[in-house]
């Protein structure tokens, strides 16, 4: 499986290093085919949540990621996230879509 991770962070492997490592180990064993990880904060502060959007969907085209998950996915000032989520789903290679919410 290929993995595509939209990270509740700037920097993933600082801010959630258990989640980061504990995927990265899993790609070094074999049990993973690749982990691709997007701190989304950050891109959505630099490019805005549409940026972030265009980014994940790239990077899972080029990747053609199995599975998205999108961890913690909520923050003040997000735009409705319905038509990126959308977008990823209809992808040509149709990635499950996870998600982490709460606390």
């Amino acid at each position: 499986m290929r993995l595509l991770v939209l990270y509740q962070a700037r920097d993933a492997a600082q801010d959630h290093p258990g989640y980061y490592h504990g995927f990265e180990r899993l790609v070094q064993e074999g049990v993973l085919r690749a982990h691709v990880a997007i701190a989304y904060y950050q891109i959505a502060q630099q490019r805005g949540w549409d940026g972030l959007w265009a980014e994940a969907a790239q990077a899972a085209r080029a990747r053609e990621a199995d599975a998205i998950f999108l961890q913690w996915f909520h923050a003040k000032k997000m735009s409705d996230p319905t038509a990126g989520i959308l977008r990823l789903k209809n992808l040509i290679n149709r990635p499950t879509v996870a998600f982490m919410l709460g606390c």
